[in-house]
This record gives C-alpha cells, structure tokens and sequence, in this order.
C-alpha cells in the first residue's frame, strides 16, 4: 500500500512537473482567446497534436501509441491549462510527460519513468469511461477544495488545483467526476450558506437523504430549501444550508441515525 501511494505521488509530480519546465517555454503558442477543449472518445495521439499545435510545444511519442479520452471544458482555456488538461488524460492512461533539456516533452509510460520504484501492474480503470475536465471557481480557493475533495477521489482519479485561473483540474469515471463537480459547486456557492459533513453510521446514507428531501425541502420556498451530496462509498453526505437550518438538520440526523432496534446487541457500524 505504501509503495502504491509513493507512485501515484510521483506519477501526479511528473506529470505536473513539466507545465512548469515549460511555462517560461514557448509563450507564442494559442490564441489570444483561449484553446477550445472538447473531446470525446477521442485518440490521444491528436490530443497531443492539437496540444502541440496550439501552444506551441514539441512532444515526442511512440507511434503505435493506443487509448481514447474524453475531455470537456465548456469554456476555452489558456496554454497552461490545456497543458494540464493534457497531463491529466495522460496519466488516466498511465502515461505521464516528462521534460528534457531541448525543451521537447516526451511522452512515456508511468512504469518507464518511475522504474526506481517496483510496483505491480495496475488495475484497468472501472465504472464508465475516462473524462477529464477543468472548472473555474468564484467564491473559494481552488486548493482548499481540491484538499476537500480529496477523500471522495478514487485511486484512478485526479482532483488538482490550478490556481493561477482558482480553476479545479478533475479526471476519473464519469459518474465520479460529475459526483465532483456537484461539491465542488456547492462549496463554491454563496458564502452565507454553510456545509456539514456527516458520515451516516446506522442507516443507508441514501435513505437519510431522502427523508431529508422530504421533511426540509417538499414545502420550503426556493431560497430555504437544503442541498445534499451523498457518497454511498463512504456512507457520508455533505449538506448546505443556512446556518439556522444546517442546525436543525443536524438535530434531525442525530435522531434519525440511530441503531434500529430488534437489531440485536451486536451493530456493524462505519468507520
């Protein structure tokens, strides 16, 4: 276990490493108005040459490189960003960009550049395919909620700040990432609301949800009503309310969330 996080730390370093290298590099790259990012199932040899060919970078790769990513970004993104979205999609395929001394950025796999350190052969991605996005932030720091979101990013997925735009970098599932970009945007919400996280120990996380739905949001108004993510991984949720109401929903689950009785002496709780 030690071993496999020591090479997700190095592989996440090396391919961040190289946006650095090269950020003094090539700055005639892009336009003006940004670099459109929108791909889907699309070949990651013309992903690298759009990169390329829009900032203005040289990579080199093997030929009979395989894999497909898809990437969508609704907005066009600077030369960096689309540099992280490109290291991103890499190391969804176990790839990873390494830097030489020309300025050339050459493409290898993860195992090629960490062959200091043993590891098994990793385990092929699950659930849906592979997408990786980037989404600008308002209201908090980018770093803060990377460090948030960390506990609910699976092994295979990446949640990276990019602070120069407060920008979130997200890469995994489909269905994770949208889980992702769902608390990123609550967290990023209007600052007099306020979040509790809460893991559920007695009760299915999502049936507290749903009775949540039920009591604090079926007859509220619109500005009153509660918004809850949940993680069936975890057993945990996150809910955002005024903090009056935050208050007396965590009242409501204290009370909810108990041993159900006729259970026995015996309870298997979360931890």
């Amino acid at each position: 276990m030690r071993v496999a996080a020591l090479i997700t730390t190095l592989a996440v370093a090396s391919f961040l490493f190289p946006l650095q290298a090269f950020s003094q590099a090539g700055q005639t790259g892009g336009t003006r108005s940004g670099i459109p990012m929108h791909y889907e199932r699309t070949l990651l040899s013309l992903l690298i040459s759009d990169v390329a060919r829009a900032t203005d970078r040289r990579f080199i790769y093997d030929s009979d490189m395989t894999g497909r990513i898809s990437i969508t970004v609704p907005d066009r993104v600077s030369d960096e960003e689309a540099l992280e979205l490109l290291f991103a999609a890499l190391y969804l395929n176990n790839l990873t960009a390494v830097p030489t001394e020309d300025g050339t950025i050459r493409i290898v796999p993860i195992m090629q550049a960490l062959a200091m350190a043993p590891m098994g052969e990793p385990d092929s991605l699950s659930g849906s395919q592979p997408v990786t996005t980037l989404i600008r932030l308002d209201h908090v720091s980018a770093q803060r909620t990377a460090e948030t979101l960390r506990p609910y990013v699976s092994k295979k997925g990446l949640a990276l700040a990019y602070e120069p735009s407060n920008s979130l970098i997200l890469a995994g599932a489909e269905g994770e990432v949208m889980r992702w970009i769902t608390i990123a945007r609550i967290l990023d919400a209007a600052s007099q609301e306020e979040l509790m996280v809460r893991t559920i120990r007695y009760r299915s996380v999502n049936k507290v949800a749903e009775v949540l739905e039920v009591v604090f949001n079926e007859s509220a108004l619109e500005n009153q009503r509660i918004k809850i993510v949940t993680d069936d991984r975890a057993s945990r949720m996150i809910v955002e309310a005024t903090p009056l109401v935050l208050e007396e929903v965590r009242r409501f689950i204290d009370d909810f969330d108990r041993p159900v009785d006729g259970e026995g002496l015996i309870q298997v709780v979360r931890v």
